[in-house]
């Protein structure tokens, strides 16, 4: 094959990673953009609320006693969460509880907002809990004071719901 052709062939190449490292990076910035990720608070069944975003999952639990959380998301995507819970006609101050599915950043971003705005204590496994001490991880996102630690097998009862904890490692 001759220098010209291989030149052609790595600059088509070249232009074709480019196409799609831009096409990704929109992709991603999306992921962080609260209008493109904005998802009408609904009810899916009974007691159980949807608040998250299209791309990551948050759930309102509405118990007699107040409100238990699953998760917060992250940065301005945690507005949405926010605005979710004043949709359905609650108020944020009544989440008792934040419950951390897993300590992934995306989950757990917010957190700490919950904890400093609205009094929420934070629920998640210890393994979880000595996640986030690491900085790598979550430098860019504060991170929640340590309430409770929950262990397999363990209860939350808020009014008339009890929650029995499963631990289920791995994602993290």
């Amino acid at each position: 094959m001759s220098k010209i052709i291989k030149a052609k062939i790595t600059l088509v190449a070249f232009f074709l990673i480019q196409v799609a490292v831009i096409a990704n990076a929109q992709e991603l910035s999306d992921q962080d953009n609260p209008e493109a990720q904005k998802v009408e608070a609904f009810q899916v069944f009974d007691n159980l609320y949807y608040v998250g975003a299209k791309w990551v999952a948050a759930w309102l639990l509405e118990t007699d006693q107040g409100l238990i959380l699953f998760d917060t998301l992250y940065g301005d995507l945690t507005d949405l969460v926010i605005d979710g819970i004043r949709e359905l006609g609650f108020e944020p101050d009544d989440v008792r509880y934040v419950i951390v599915t897993h300590a992934h950043y995306d989950h757990i971003g917010g957190a700490r907002r919950f904890q400093e705005e609205f009094g929420s204590v934070v629920m998640m496994s210890e393994a979880d809990w000595q996640m986030t001490e690491e900085d790598a991880v979550y430098r860019n996102y504060p991170k929640p004071i340590r309430h409770l630690s929950v262990s397999d097998g363990s209860t939350l009862n808020l009014g008339r719901v009890r929650l029995r904890f499963m631990v289920t490692p791995g994602h993290t």
